[in-house]
């Protein structure tokens, strides 16, 4: 696991999938993940759900976004964690 600011993000896996989670505190922000522990010359579908634009935990607490992606170990992962926000990522090897 690591510390960023006050938030946390942790990674594992099953099988060949690799799985990441994130959460933040009452501060909303924005976190970039280096996608370089994918395997080499590997495309993974990349599984993202993710709180929406909207979303607030006092306001409107549920309102999440799931979408599906094409990524590579080169890239980076930008990712929007919302006031006491969460994500979880699911990493699925194409190649």
């Amino acid at each position: 696991m690591c510390c960023l600011c006050q938030t946390r993000a942790w990674g594992g896996t099953k099988g060949k999938d690799w799985f990441l989670g994130a959460i933040t505190d009452d501060n909303a922000r924005n976190i970039d993940i280096k996608l370089d522990f994918l395997t080499q010359s590997v495309r993974e579908e990349v599984l993202v759900y993710q709180d929406g634009k909207p979303t607030n935990r006092r306001n409107n607490p549920y309102d999440d976004v799931i979408e599906t992606k094409i990524v590579a170990p080169d890239e980076v992962l930008s990712l929007s964690l919302a006031s006491s926000g969460e994500t979880a990522i699911q990493f699925k090897a194409l190649d």
